[in-house]
């Protein structure tokens, strides 16, 4: 989506052209350009299409039956855009019975929130999906009825995982079998978060020709081997050592296995166990207390919740447990596996660590790696010496996104060269890290990318040079240097920070071409305060950047796009937190959606509110929150990221 925005003091006008996704999706006659359908503007609906592009919302003030919403959505079968039902009184959704796929323009879910009355989803026929599903807040509802919903995708490598997350609904409710078996056994599906209940099972059912069998009481001795998919808790205790090897057909697992107090040496019956799904906050499977286990396979596990060894006194630690097994093209998701008191490093680093007499790394062809780098207590180590190390990626959908990091205390003569420095942050693909905050010092004669690097120790903008594009050290603006502002435009990186303070300009509009504020000696990477003037801010092409703060800026007008920073062609952006007088991005949108404080944002507007970056934009703006505080992106754990359409 193309926004353009033109401010004029006390108030802005917007123009939106044509949607691009829409247009690359949808024939014109075929995009719904409202977002609220009600009985007013349902007669401008597309009913006669089969696929349509809409950013649709049902809500209460929409004053439709479901009579007539079947009606509309008879033909329709293909949505682009989002979805979101809320606050009405609908009992199902079957009148969108016909919809066998639904592509969401972001990473937004379906959202199905606070319907009072809705007993079932009841969308038969859907089985394609980009999109999450969020159901929250829907007292009365007992099932799901989603039978098909099996084909998850995403549209971009970098794109949020799509899941199928129920909370407050009612105590009866429950999710079939197949159901959960089609979302699990996704490859590009999330574990989300579930009530714990299945749907109730008749005695001989069957899936992909896999009986399943549900089990209350489970014993080792009893077991039917027939049984290849169990709902209950596989327990196996001291005594069933003889019996183990009728586990040995188990694919699926509906709860979670407990290996204890057992004579097992080896545990290496699970031969075919693929998946083991329901409770993903908790621990899914145990192996405690088995004095002579020595080792554990899971030789075809995909995707399972929290593994715990604990108290296994003989057990050798399996580096192939840590890191999940790759079976064929199939993506494989372990949340999390603990020995004893140690976590696996699921996201693989380059580790360099405990190497006391290390002067320099001097991996000098090093160019290509999809992993971190964590270099620890090398006390004597000087310079990276890795000059060329500049392509870094991801293997998959689920990797942590690579970055630098060096903890390691006293390094007093350690430092980073500035090509170093550029070749990181510049990839797509690499995260800022923890580095000794020095970069090694310059020639008089450096370029990089034809850019001129510039080394300055106490700025002034009167005498800076314009033509240095790259600056070490830090920039401060400050009363009487708006006149000589325009020498900052051909700016595109700050090894260091920017600091505006106390002046009277009214628009900070020279960072035409900056990109990259890194590698700054404080917390902050952009300030802004005390500027009386001033009414609004642009960094029409920032990318990577620490913290930026605005305060006390009497005049200053919320800019949307600074908090939700801006991508660039492919690129990636990275701001870490943005704030106005004190509160992050992330506080204010929230407060926006709830209706409490900050201005009205237009309906058109697409907001992401994510917890952490990456995002990659296929259209030509996006706009980001990135709350400081947020957690890793995607490391074991859920983290949920919603799109949300401001009503």
């Amino acid at each position: 989506m193309k926004i353009l925005i033109f401010f004029f003091f006390l108030k802005f006008n917007v123009v939106f052209p044509e949607n691009i996704f829409f247009q690359s999706k949808c024939n014109s006659k075929c995009i719904f350009d409202l977002d609220r359908l009600d009985s007013e503007n349902s007669k401008n609906f597309p009913s006669n299409c089969s696929t349509i592009c809409a950013y649709l919302i049902i809500d209460g003030n929409s004053n439709l039956s479901e009579k007539e919403l079947k009606i509309i959505f008879q033909n329709v079968k293909i949505l682009y855009g989002s979805l979101k039902v809320y606050e009405t009184n609908l009992k199902d959704l079957k009148f969108f019975a016909g919809m066998q796929k639904i592509e969401c323009e972001f990473s937004t879910p379906i959202a199905i929130e606070r319907n009072k009355e809705i007993i079932e989803i009841g969308m038969t026929n859907l089985t394609d999906t980009n999109c999450g599903i969020r159901i929250y807040d829907c007292e009365k509802l007992e099932t799901l009825n989603i039978p098909n919903l099996k084909n998850f995708y995403i549209t971009h490598p970098l794109s949020i995982l799509p899941n199928v997350t129920v909370t407050l609904v009612s105590q009866s409710f429950c999710v079939t079998v197949q159901e959960m078996s089609n979302f699990i056994s996704s490859d590009y599906y999330e574990i989300g978060r579930f009530i714990e209940n299945f749907c109730p099972i008749s005695d001989n059912l069957y899936l992909e020709n896999q009986k399943v069998c549900e089990i209350q009481n489970f014993s080792v001795s009893n077991f039917d081997t027939s049984c290849s998919r169990i709902i209950g808790d596989v327990k196996v205790k001291n005594g069933d050592e003889p019996y183990v090897y009728k586990l040995r057909n188990f694919s699926w697992i509906y709860g979670s296995i407990s290996i204890a107090h057992t004579n097992l040496e080896v545990i290496d019956f699970f031969d075919n166990l693929e998946y083991v799904v329901r409770s993903p906050n908790n621990i899914e499977i145990t192996v405690e207390f088995n004095k002579n286990l020595v080792s554990a396979e899971f030789p075809s596990l995909k995707k399972a919740g929290k593994i715990y060894f604990l108290d296994n006194e003989n057990f050798v630690i399996d580096p192939n447990l840590c890191f999940g097994v790759m079976n064929g093209l199939n993506i494989t998701k372990v949340r999390g596996i603990r020995f004893e008191d140690d976590n696996c490093e699921v996201d693989t680093f380059v580790v360099i660590k405990k190497n006391e007499e290390m002067t320099e790394i001097g991996m000098t062809n090093f160019t290509d790696t999809n992993c971190g780098i964590g270099i620890e207590r090398c006390e004597k180590l000087e310079n990276l010496n890795m000059p060329n190390l500049k392509n870094f990626y991801i293997s998959d959908t689920q990797s942590e996104l690579p970055n630098i990091n060096i903890s390691v205390m006293p390094l007093q003569n350690f430092c980073v060269t500035v090509q170093e420095m550029s070749n990181f942050m510049s990839s797509d693909y690499c995260k800022v890290g923890v580095l000794i905050e020095k970069i090694c010092p310059i020639t008089d004669d450096v370029y990089i990318e034809n850019q001129k690097v510039c080394e300055i120790q106490n700025f002034s903008m009167s005498n800076f040079d314009p033509s240095c594009s790259r600056i070490i050290g830090n920039i401060k603006v400050k009363n009487g240097d708006e006149e000589y502002v325009y020498k900052l435009r051909n700016v595109s990186w700050i090894f260091g920070s920017i600091f505006i303070a106390h002046t009277n300009l009214e628009v900070i509009d020279f960072f035409d071409n900056l990109e990259y504020v890194v590698f700054s000696d404080g917390s902050t990477g952009i300030t802004v305060q005390y500027n009386k003037n001033l009414i609004s801010g642009e960094f029409p092409k920032l990318k990577k950047s620490l913290d930026i703060h605005f305060s006390n800026n009497e005049n200053f007008v919320f800019d949307e796009t600074l908090c939700f920073g801006i991508t660039n062609g492919l690129n990636v952006t990275e701001i870490r937190g943005i704030f106005f007088n004190g509160e992050n991005c992330y506080t204010i949108v929230q407060k926006m959606l709830e209706g409490n404080t900050g201005p009205k944002l237009f309906d058109i507007f697409s907001i992401l509110v994510f917890n952490d970056f990456p995002t990659t934009a296929k259209f030509d703006m996006t706009y980001m929150c990135v709350p400081a505080e947020a957690p890793p992106r995607h490391r074991i754990t859920l983290v949920e990221r919603d799109t949300v359409h401001v009503p």
